[in-house]
């Protein structure tokens, strides 16, 4: 019994333009246009199974070469308000194209473990994002903010199916691919801040993102319309210390607010926020200040607590 995804190979070529323009002391434009083409393909393979796998299997190596061309590009700009203070806006669009497991994968299910199908229909997934920033830079504060919408057109999503079942082992499940058209969008906020020059430092981010198919997978078994790994808050905090030229201790801990997301979701659970903080301690060799090369660095780091936070 065999299969085809071993086989598969992808090739890939493109063109890639950029240019920055300024405008004076105050404004500059980037542009970048980039073209790609995607060439996927597998090779025959004899399939010795039967009835359910064989359909299947001969239902999704009907494509036995897929092609892709897109377009992708980026215009961006960025505004000095004055000596301390940008900002900036970029808009663009990206092209991204399946692997070819996507299409061509088969792998049977059991009792404990669902099993993955390809589509030989899937597309390629084309975004629209457009982000607004600020930036606000001194000799000792950085404060960096930004608010972002991407629009995504075939978003490619895996979910457990409906409709593909085993007649002769009908309690299996299987995962298969489709595209369906998503919407994300957020914000960040950076800051950093010298307490102490050379010695002491504060710094950290925040961010809310957003992200939901437009409608629920027609053949999912869930009807659950959250985007897969996209937590909904999170946040990084972390002090420094410089006590000598070459030594740095470093206290940091990272947040993620309680996930509602779903489960049918491969490598996701719904979980509670939580937070987990870390000392990390690191010597460069104190050649290494001095422009030559490292052969070796101390660093170590220990978590120090789990801390889970309540419902």
């Amino acid at each position: 019994q065999g299969d085809i995804f071993p086989d598969v190979s992808k090739l890939t070529y493109g063109l890639f333009l950029q240019d920055n323009i300024s405008f004076g002391d105050r404004l500059g434009v980037s542009a970048v246009l980039r073209f790609d083409h995607n060439r996927l393909k597998y090779k025959k393979r004899k399939v010795n199974s039967r009835g359910f796998q064989q359909a299947v299997r001969l239902d999704r190596v009907r494509s036995r070469e897929k092609n892709y061309d897109y377009v992708s590009g980026n215009l961006g700009t960025n505004y000095k308000l004055t000596e301390t203070m940008n900002l900036r806006w970029n808009v663009g669009t990206v092209g991204r194209a399946s692997v070819p497991g996507k299409f061509s994968v088969f792998v049977p299910a059991t009792k404990k473990k669902p099993g993955r199908v390809g589509n030989p229909e899937v597309k390629e997934e084309r975004s629209w994002s457009t982000e607004l920033g600020f930036n606000y830079t001194t000799s000792g504060t950085k404060v960096d903010t930004t608010i972002f919408y991407t629009k995504i057109d075939d978003y490619l999503c895996e979910y457990t199916s409906k409709s593909i079942k085993d007649p002769k082992n009908e309690a299996f499940k299987y995962r298969t691919f489709a595209n369906q058209d998503a919407t994300l969008y957020g914000a960040e906020l950076g800051f950093k801040q010298k307490i102490i020059e050379d010695f002491f430092s504060f710094k950290g981010t925040i961010s809310y993102a957003v992200g939901s198919y437009d409608d629920p997978i027609p053949d999912s078994v869930s009807r659950d319309r959250d985007l897969p790994l996209v937590p909904p808050l999170r946040g990084f905090a972390a002090l420094e210390f410089n006590p000598l030229r070459n030594m740095s201790i470093v206290w940091k801990t990272r947040y993620a607010a309680k996930q509602s997301r779903n489960s049918d979701v491969a490598g996701e659970e719904e979980t509670a926020g939580r937070h987990g903080p870390c000392l990390t301690y690191y010597q460069p060799p104190a050649h290494a200040s001095e422009g030559r090369k490292s052969d070796h660095h101390l660093r170590w780091a220990m978590p120090i607590s789990i801390v889970m936070i309540p419902h």
